[in-house]
């Protein structure tokens, strides 16, 4: 791959706008509370039990994107070649996920119903593994013998949202190098992008309902449908200093927004851009949280390992204790393999020497 073509380079984004974006902010705050409020919601589908907490999943999903979104492309432009960007992904993606992947196989190698060798044996083993380390987790996301007598089986149903993560990383390049190559038009290619995006759910959604094929509900969840918010992100880094000296007001008109939503389906379409504006006004707003962002930020171990916690305690029985004693036990391992991950993979390798550009 060629390290200059298209190039992205710390000079395509204003100099005023690196100053903005580069303000204290309480990104890791927004962090920390989608991640906990995901842990709370999986923690009831896979208990099967009443949800408690006000913040579905799927807008901590929307949330992580939007903060991709913005933050990765800010990533991107502050890069000096393709080649520095995606050694920038590739470490603080790739390794942590590949943990996460051997300490799943790990445990279900452990826990398996099925004899040792049997379950050595199954194709559907190695499928898992395979598969799972290439982000490909629909494939194959139960292992033989594990978790079966639970609501759900699969190993780690959080891991869905990865591959379009990973596929927003790969098309960002591309996406860069046309707002770049149109620079006048930055806006409504920008615009345009989001509008495809939800014609391409409400399509997907319209033919779920008229053929009644799961296939479409599956599809309805890919990037096609999620690159509205990446998007969204790209946008408001792209018209930072307006938003910036506007954010009070155009906050509380987003939040309105998603507010009146309820009574006003048409609202539904500029729901990407409130969203986004919402996530990232609060971000710049509750600045008093920056002091967050002085330590390690273990975030991202709190998503890869939460699932697979809460399935070992389903596994042992836990629930026994009651399901607040249980919450606590998630808690508390989910926080540990996450510091773990963080020490013995995360950090050092984010502190290794970039190759020169």
């Amino acid at each position: 791959m060629s390290h200059t073509s298209p190039q992205p380079h710390s000079s395509r984004l204003p100099e005023e706008t690196r100053a903005l974006v580069g303000r204290d902010n309480a990104f890791d705050l927004l962090r920390y509370f989608f991640a906990f409020s995901l842990i709370a919601v999986h923690f009831c589908t896979l208990c099967g039990i009443e949800q408690f907490w006000p913040v579905a999943g799927g807008t901590r999903v929307k949330a992580f994107f939007v903060m991709s979104g913005f933050l990765v492309y800010n990533s991107l432009l502050r890069s000096h070649s393709l080649r520095s960007y995606f050694d920038k992904r590739v470490r603080r993606i790739c390794p942590a996920y590949a943990g996460v992947i051997f300490f799943c196989f790990l445990t279900g190698l452990l826990l398996t119903s099925w004899p040792l060798a049997d379950f050595l044996g199954s194709p559907q083993t190695w499928k898992y593994l395979f598969s799972n380390l290439l982000f490909l987790n629909s494939l194959q996301p139960t292992l033989p013998g594990v978790f079966e007598g639970q609501p759900e089986a699969a190993m780690n149903g959080a891991l869905w949202s990865m591959k379009v993560e990973v596929a927003f990383y790969l098309l960002l390049p591309l996406l860069a190098w046309l707002l770049h190559r149109f620079p006048r038009q930055r806006l409504h290619l920008l615009l345009s992008l989001i509008a495809l995006s939800l014609l391409y759910k409400a399509g997907c959604v319209w033919m779920a309902d008229r053929t009644g094929d799961p296939l479409w509900n599956t599809l309805s969840h890919q990037y096609g449908t999620y690159q509205m918010y990446f998007c969204a992100g790209m946008l408001l880094l792209t018209f930072f200093p307006w938003f910036i000296s506007h954010i009070k007001p155009v906050t509380l008109v987003a939040a309105l927004t998603l507010v009146a939503q309820h009574w006003l389906p048409g609202l539904t379409w500029v729901e990407p851009l409130a969203f986004s504006s919402l996530i990232i006004g609060l971000a710049y707003l509750l600045r008093v949280f920056s002091f967050l962002r002085r330590y390690d930020n273990i975030s991202y171990g709190l998503y890869l390992y939460h699932c697979p916690v809460i399935h070992i305690l389903l596994h042992f029985r836990a629930e026994r204790l009651g399901y607040a004693p249980m919450f606590l036990l998630t808690l508390a391992g989910t926080v540990l393999l996450a510091l773990v991950s963080w020490h013995l993979v995360e950090k050092p390798l984010l502190r290794r020497r970039q190759p020169a550009q």
